[in-house]
């Protein structure tokens, strides 16, 4: 699918230490990242028609949208099935986003999602990136009925154990964060169960639990799990969330050296759409006098 003018050319990084801003990454049923060779390998062996879900396809804007799909900045899967143009009306929607084109970005969604025939998955997918496009935009209560209606599209005890399922589940904590019900938000994320193996899912299970703690107003890890969530911050730009609410738990611990040196850096990384998608982490970031950047890093 071509692009117009305006639009940004996605990538597809090969891990997370390579996704930049606009970057898309494929990730595995085991919640880790997957190098697009392998997607492609798995693809070429299925046959060029193909019905399911490949892995579990999905894209990160790497932090564009304030989380890593978190939401990141982004997240839904595309899930390969009976309509094979999804994947590429999806990615338009994705990279009409980060152009912040975000009412042609709703409208191409929408289609999506009111395509005949009526599929299940569809509308699903449909629905997460119509999430993405409102909570970028501040719109959480909107986000809220989208994310409520998509967890009825999740029927079945094996969709439920899916990639797809444990993504949106953690983008509802966000959410619910955000509109400080924090109460629900904690009762998610407990029922998410232990910290995932796969990387993905490891930064998005970290990031959610400080949030958490965040909204809170205190955090029970001690410094050796703070250092390891700071340094994953530090190593992919889609943890820039993580390490600003790694930044907060060491300044909580007192270790305010820790703390400056991990906001310097988050100084360089914070983006107005992350803003827009924390607006309590970026209220305290500016207490810190750190504001959003308008360049972006690819």
């Amino acid at each position: 699918m071509r692009l117009d003018e305006g639009e940004v050319e996605l990538q597809v990084a090969e891990s997370l230490e390579a996704a930049g801003q606009h970057s898309l990454v494929y990730v595995g049923q085991g919640g880790a990242v997957v190098a697009p060779a392998k997607v492609r390998a798995g693809l070429a062996f299925a046959g060029v028609f193909y019905v399911g879900s490949v892995a579990a396809a999905g894209w990160l804007l790497s932090m564009a949208f304030g989380w890593p799909g978190l939401v990141g900045a982004g997240v839904f899967g595309l899930v390969f099935g009976r309509q094979l143009l999804l994947p590429l009306r999806l990615r338009k929607v994705a990279s009409l986003m980060v152009a912040e084109r975000y009412g042609e970005a709703e409208a191409l969604a929408e289609s999506v999602r009111r395509s005949w025939p009526p599929n299940r998955v569809t509308r699903r997918e449909a629905l997460n990136a119509l999430v993405q496009i409102a909570s970028v935009q501040g719109q959480f209560q909107r986000a809220r009925k989208m994310q409520e209606e998509a967890e009825a599209l999740y029927r079945y005890a094996h969709e439920k154990r899916s990639v797809q399922y444990l993504i949106h589940r953690y983008g509802r904590v966000v959410t619910l964060c955000n509109l400080g019900e924090l109460g629900a938000a904690r009762k998610l994320f407990v029922e998410s169960g232990e910290v995932p193996e796969g990387d993905y899912l490891r930064l998005l299970h970290w990031t959610c639990e400080l949030l958490l703690a965040f909204c809170e107003g205190r955090h029970e890890l001690d410094d050796e799990a703070l250092h390891a969530r700071g340094r994953r911050g530090l190593e992919v730009v889609p943890g820039t969330p993580l390490l600003a609410l790694a930044a907060w738990g060491f300044e909580q611990s007192g270790d305010g050296d820790m703390a400056q040196h991990l906001l310097s850096v988050v100084d360089e990384r914070w983006e107005p759409r992350m803003a827009r998608a924390l607006p309590r982490v970026a209220a305290w970031l500016a207490q810190h006098g750190i504001t959003t950047r308008a360049r972006r890093h690819d």
